[in-house]
């Protein structure tokens, strides 16, 4: 079924989430156990007017402060392991962002040196998809359940209101899916969330120590996202790309394409980047481009990594919560990227593949 795909571990799991950072950077309540309803204007018409003013609250609010990032990876075998991040954010309300790491703690994967500098690297991913957004207000409400009612908290000092919600049984999110939200009751900024896998083990968590909406801002250095160039795909996108893309044919339940658009190495040298979305979750297929030699590590694209009898040459690892994806077809390389189980994403490269 999974036409020679095959896993491998180490660190070709972070380098391959690396890589897909590159390319699109640089360039306390109920258990998960209970059931929930749907968001709706006559349950939940205080928390729905909230959820709507924080679609992209987190990208276009002014603001500086300090928050703490948590990641943890579960193991049969060796248990729980965690890392911890202390970062300082700041948006200009603009579309520019600083992002810069002030302390690391935990098991890391590398060297605390190695891994400030690849959190620097990563900066843009980490700003525009990393933690807890409603990316699209329709697909949330459809995907996702509120479960309980929501409670008053505070966090950094402000006024929030804490809600739980997980994806609808009917999605098979077996990695992630279960958050714990607290939004800031003036501006709807995302303060803190908790993200529990199917088994109410944490995965992720994120919470502002301190927040300035305030903040004088003069002494920031800002970063942008480039601008986007967008893939045409009601025509023919191989006039922009060099060559016809790769399309995924069979989604993820619940996921629909947000984005599609092209990333550039250089004049020649181009990636078809498709972005789907849950409502909540990213979805990354990535297809072009050119070798990830020092990105996936020494030795990662050695033959030994592939059943040399299969022509699709792919592996899968993982990274958290996040499942990676890459390999060869017809020499050029994919990479899918997301928070979705191996028993779902792989179905999902493979329909894009002849």
């Amino acid at each position: 079924m999974t036409r020679g795909l095959q896993r491998a571990r180490g660190s070709l799991a972070l380098s391959g989430l690396w890589l897909c950072a590159l390319l699109l950077g640089s360039l306390g309540l109920a258990g998960c156990g209970q059931g929930g309803v749907k968001l709706s204007p006559t349950q939940h018409s205080n928390l729905l007017q909230l959820v709507m003013k924080a679609q992209q609250a987190q990208l276009h609010t002014p603001h500086l402060g300090q928050r703490a990032v948590h990641v943890y990876a579960h193991v049969a075998s060796t248990g729980a392991h965690h890392f911890a991040t202390l970062e300082q954010v700041a948006t200009d309300g603009h579309g520019g962002y600083a992002l810069q790491p002030l302390s690391v703690s935990g098991e890391l994967p590398t060297d605390p040196a190695t891994f400030l500098a690849q959190h620097a690297d990563n900066a843009a991913f980490y700003h525009r998809f990393r933690d807890f957004m409603v990316r699209d207000l329709d697909l949330f409400i459809e995907n996702y359940l509120v479960l309980g009612l929501p409670v008053s908290t505070t966090v950094a000092g402000r006024a929030c209101i804490t809600f739980e919600c997980k994806r609808a049984p009917s999605h098979l999110a077996t990695v992630g899916g279960v958050f714990t939200v607290s939004l800031d009751v003036e501006t709807a900024f995302v303060l803190a969330y908790e993200e529990r896998d199917k088994h109410g083990n944490v995965v992720a968590a994120m919470n502002y120590e301190t927040i300035d909406y305030a903040a004088d801002l003069s002494g920031i250095t800002f970063s942008t996202v480039p601008v986007e160039q967008v893939l045409n795909l009601s025509g023919d996108p191989s006039q922009q790309l060099g060559f016809q893309p790769l399309l995924p044919k069979m989604l993820p339940s619940g996921y629909k394409l947000d984005h599609a658009r092209m990333l550039s190495e250089g004049p020649q040298k181009h990636w078809a980047c498709f972005e789907y979305t849950d409502g909540v979750e990213k979805l990354f297929f990535l297809h072009g481009g050119s070798a990830p030699k020092t990105q996936v590590g020494p030795g990662g694209w050695t033959r030994s990594l592939f059943q040399t009898s299969s022509p699709y040459r792919m592996y899968v690892t993982t990274a958290g919560s996040w499942t990676i994806a890459q390999g060869v077809w017809d020499n050029q390389y994919v990479v899918a990227v997301g928070k979705l189980p191996q028993s779902e994403l792989l179905p999902f490269v493979e329909s894009a593949l002849p």
